[in-house]
């Protein structure tokens, strides 16, 4: 199995263009984007990948646990994350 394994994109800063085509597995190990969009973010982007999606601070910024830790659930709902 190969895994892409990134942290730390901070894309609330700029995108960044990544290639998932060898993967088998993404993990986004933290601070992929503010909030829900990093959800929002992947599903636009990681269509064909099982993800694991691990939260970091940046996720939690402009928001409060665990209003957006409920947040980022519903919106990951009906998506590959849950399969």
């Amino acid at each position: 199995m190969r895994m892409k394994i990134i942290s730390d994109l901070h894309q609330e800063f700029g995108i960044s263009h990544i290639d998932f085509g060898n993967a088998d597995l993404v993990i986004l190990a933290g601070d992929t984007k503010l909030g829900t969009k990093g959800i929002d973010w992947v599903k636009e982007n990681i269509r064909d990948k099982p993800v694991i999606y691990i939260l970091g601070n940046h996720e939690y910024y402009k928001g409060a646990y665990p209003k957006t830790l409920d947040q980022i659930i519903k919106a990951s709902l009906h998506s590959k994350f849950n399969h």
